[in-house]
């Protein structure tokens, strides 16, 4: 785990909360996230997963089709916290685990499938662009 993720607040059961996850009567939704959360990570370059300041290089986290079209649902984060969050993400490390992937959006960004997608990848980058959805949502 990283360190940044480790000083994160942890729910009842101790897994660590992520930033972008909103609460729900005091609880934390992991399956969501917070928009004012996800304007600070795209204008304040900071990580989707542990909240602290960008530097240097990236990652995101995507399916095949978000890899090949360069456009990712979450906001980008350390590559550390990325790799950490592809091994203990029940969605993404759970092949079996069927929540659709972009039902807590609203909206799919274009290009993007709203089906969870068969394999995941992290894509390493130095810089990143953000696109707001068609209701203005970042």
């Amino acid at each position: 785990m990283p360190v940044a993720v480790a000083l994160l607040p942890a729910d009842e059961r101790g897994f660590p909360v992520p930033f972008f996850a909103p609460l729900k009567n005091g609880r934390p939704v992991f399956a969501a996230s917070d928009p004012v959360k996800r304007r600070q990570c795209a204008t304040q370059r900071l990580c989707w997963i542990c909240g602290q300041p960008l530097f240097d290089l990236l990652a995101f986290i995507g399916g095949e089709r978000s890899v090949e079209n360069r456009v990712f649902a979450d906001a980008a984060m350390h590559v550390e916290c990325a790799e950490y969050s592809v091994r203990v993400c029940p969605f993404i490390a759970d092949p079996n685990y069927k929540r659709r992937a972009f039902e807590h959006l609203g909206e799919a960004l274009p290009g993007m499938v709203p089906e969870k997608p068969e394999r995941f990848a992290v894509l390493i980058a130095r810089d990143f662009r953000v696109l707001r959805f068609t209701s203005g949502e970042w």
